[in-house]
């Protein structure tokens, strides 16, 4: 009997893959930064976290005060969001600290944080290939206000250009050009589950 749970929870877990995950379901798994759903580096006292937004997921948040959207209608706006790769980068401390606080900044140097992940963000952060440097066309900086103890930069890659092998961010925000590697994004990015409708 020890051996028949554990093999017929397997089979269930495979059958629920193939099939992908229901709405509610798969907006909460790339909402709520479940395991899995981002690629983690740890640097110093720094967890950088990124997180791909698949054009399901984009179709889903802008769509989600709607209770009554039909199959069609999530296809029609998931349509919008394909031509690009929407990211998420999540940054925190390691030691639950505010971000943009941490090392006892001055208020200068905290407004220059500030005006940093605003306006240079997209020359610190890209997608390469062998041969490819890929900047974002998109950036916003998702203000906190000391709710959080994380920051969050929202950007977009064109889908035009080649798919990302890695993703490079150089932290001159908080690390002084220390650069982060996002590695095997194209495996990561293969194996996010799909959206059943």
């Amino acid at each position: 009997m020890r051996t028949v749970l554990p093999l017929s929870l397997i089979v269930v877990l495979l059958c629920s893959c193939g099939t992908g995950l229901p709405k509610n379901e798969y907006f909460n798994y790339f909402n709520g930064f479940m395991e899995g759903s981002y690629i983690e580096v740890k640097q110093g006292e720094y967890i950088y976290q990124l997180q791909v937004r698949p054009a399901e997921y984009m179709a889903l948040n802008e769509n989600k005060t709607s209770n009554t959207l039909s199959s069609s209608e999530i296809e029609e706006s998931i349509s919008e969001y394909e031509e690009d790769l929407d990211f998420c980068l999540r940054i925190s401390s390691t030691k639950h600290e505010d971000v943009l606080e941490k090392g006892n900044l001055s208020p200068t140097d905290y407004y220059k944080r500030i005006e940093l992940l605003t306006t240079s963000f997209p020359l610190m952060i890209a997608g390469t290939t062998q041969t490819d440097t890929i900047y974002p066309s998109l950036h916003h900086f998702e203000r906190a206000y000391k709710i959080r103890p994380f920051i969050q930069v929202l950007f977009t890659l064109s889908k035009g250009s080649p798919m990302p092998e890695d993703i490079l961010f150089e932290d001159f925000i908080f690390q002084d050009g220390v650069q982060i590697k996002f590695k095997d994004f194209q495996d990561y990015y293969k194996n996010l589950p799909k959206l059943k409708l």
